[in-house]
């Protein structure tokens, strides 16, 4: 009976129940539906989940074990990890990180991995850092999994050591760290399962993580796409009366992938990803402006007063912090 509130966001499929788990978004439950036979699929159970935190963010099966992120009811308190089985009664819990975004067992079956994004509060007076958790799951178990199989991943390092500068680290103005700004987000194990790859979306970046070691690797800047190289034009506007795909000199795109996964071949190895673009908007910082908002210098931009209006660059958001 509700509309536009939200609802079946995350979904797992057990191959040996048959049965799909859904996490939902609206009522911070997670729902379980039989799917063994499509002309009489349906929901069988629904599991509240508002005692543990506000908010359900990804889910994952293996055997026996339905794990659920859910993040706290403050969102910058930790969240936590909880199993059930594939009927919906409860097995366990573990506390991880601040707003876990998604987690994933590895295709070893060893781990299980969770993203905590570690978003800020709305005034920034809170901004507690982004972190992954590698739960030990060699066991195969959840119900004897305690809080010491546990290990967090931080970033930390780069509080103090140089980085990649196309990293972007620029929230609460330029004021938060490298560990408070960087909000890991989407992960992606390799084939043998000893790596996982971590989307930081509004970093422009991909972390990469040492899963036997559970210690960072790297943090990886993915960089600008040049919209005025040739096949790389857009359409800028959502203003103008038809489609109208252009190159734009001194235009660059950020990619700030959501969601990523691995592939790879005979020619190589990849990460794919799916660039939704993120910016920062809070009540104490936003990094973004419209193109008509801005002053275009016309040393560097030809003709500014027609580049800003809004049937070609002036609808477009950019990020304030960088470029010129």
């Amino acid at each position: 009976g509700n509309f536009n509130q939200g609802g079946a966001e995350h979904h797992a499929f057990d191959p040996l129940s048959k049965r799909l788990f859904s996490s939902n978004a609206a009522q911070a439950q997670f729902d379980i539906l039989r799917i063994a036979d499509l002309s009489k699929a349906g929901p069988i159970a629904s599991i509240d989940l508002s005692a543990y935190g506000d908010r359900v963010n990804s889910i994952a099966v293996q055997g026996n074990n339905v794990a659920v992120a859910v993040q706290a009811s403050f969102a910058q308190s930790d969240g936590k990890v909880l199993f059930f089985d594939t009927n919906g009664t409860y097995i366990n819990q573990l506390v991880v990180g601040p707003k876990p975004k998604m987690l994933s067992f590895s295709p070893s079956l060893q781990h299980l991995v969770v993203a905590n994004e570690g978003i800020p509060s709305d005034d920034y007076s809170i901004d507690p850092s982004g972190t992954v958790s590698i739960i030990n799951f060699s066991s195969g178990r959840a119900d004897n999994l305690s809080q010491a199989d546990v290990q967090t991943v931080s970033f930390d390092r780069y509080d103090t050591l140089p980085f990649d500068p196309k990293v972007l680290i620029l929230g609460d103005n330029g004021n938060a760290s490298f560990s408070e700004d960087v909000e890991p987000e989407h992960l992606a194990f390799n084939d043998a399962g000893n790596k996982v790859y971590v989307s930081l979306q509004e970093n422009n970046a991909l972390a990469i993580i040492d899963l036997q070691t559970a210690s960072l690797d790297t943090v990886v800047g993915l960089g600008y796409k040049d919209y005025n190289l040739p096949g790389m034009g857009l359409d800028a506007s959502d203003q103008s009366s038809s489609i109208k795909i252009e190159n734009h000199f001194n235009l660059f795109g950020l990619y700030q992938p959501k969601a990523i996964s691995y592939h790879s071949d005979a020619s190589g190895s990849y990460i794919l990803s799916a660039n939704e673009g993120e910016s920062r908007n809070y009540s104490a910082f936003t990094d973004n402006e419209r193109i008509n908002n801005v002053n275009l210098n016309p040393i560097v931009f030809n003709s500014p007063s027609t580049l800003q209006n809004d049937t070609v660059l002036g609808r477009l958001r950019i990020n304030t912090g960088i470029g010129n």
